[in-house]
């Protein structure tokens, strides 16, 4: 797929993601990637602005969400957990 030609930009980064947005879907596989692309070295939150909003739709340990909160509001970024399941067998 050729990601210019269907209205996507690649960008090399998390925190170049964060620059052009005022929502993030953070579909992750665990805890662990969320934290990674959103507060760690080149992550998203340091470029994002206030008023902004995460949504971390990965099905993780409600601490792990909570992890991320107070950096997250530290610099008035809203967070929204939203779990998902990727399979029928976590559904229901």
């Amino acid at each position: 797929m050729d990601t210019e030609a269907s209205g996507c930009t690649p960008v090399p980064t998390c925190t170049e993601v964060g620059t052009c947005l005022d929502a993030l879907f953070a579909t992750v596989l665990d805890g662990a990637q969320a934290h990674h692309a959103l507060l760690e070295l080149g992550g998203a939150l340091s470029a994002m602005q206030a008023g902004s909003t995460v949504e971390v739709t990965a099905t993780v340990h409600p601490t792990e969400v909570r992890s991320l909160q107070e950096p997250l509001s530290a610099k008035g970024v809203h967070l929204i957990d939203a779990p998902v399941s990727g399979s029928k067998s976590g559904v229901g």
